[in-house]
């Protein structure tokens, strides 16, 4: 029995060292990306052959402690996540359409345009879809 709790503090404390090495790689990483993106401006506005080799080598380092700094914590199982998450197929919108070409006279393409770019429809194809779902209405009524 005290074999048990003893073994069980021991994987608590991992985990949280863990979590604390997490935590702290995790602030060193987003130091060193900052710091890169300086580097990047100061290499930009570097005047002459030293500085742009100065900012090029210190660049070159942080690239380097970022990506060591990046497998570490993947091996310590924490994954980046970039970017929008991913939506489900059914709930995408090309999922859910199907793509039609049509050939329109210039002036209602012009005007579709404007309505668009006057905000007075937020999408052509949306707007087409009522149209379409108003005259099935219509035809239906009649």
């Amino acid at each position: 029995m005290n074999l048990s709790n003893s073994t069980e503090r021991i994987k608590l404390e991992l985990k949280k060292q863990n979590e604390m090495k997490i935590v702290q790689l995790t602030q060193s990483l987003q130091q060193k990306k900052t710091e890169q993106k300086q580097l990047q401006e100061q290499l930009t506005q570097a005047q002459n052959i030293q500085e742009i080799q100065l900012y090029t080598a210190r660049l070159q380092r942080a690239e380097r402690s970022i990506s060591s700094i990046s497998s570490r914590l993947k091996n310590l199982g924490v994954t980046e996540k970039r970017g929008r998450p991913k939506k489900e197929a059914s709930e995408r919108y090309q999922d859910q359409r199907k793509k039609f070409t049509a050939h329109l006279q210039p002036e209602t393409v012009e005007y579709l345009k404007t309505l668009k770019a006057d905000g007075i429809i937020s999408n052509i194809s949306a707007f087409l879809d009522d149209l379409v779902a108003e005259y099935q209405k219509k035809e239906q009524l009649a």
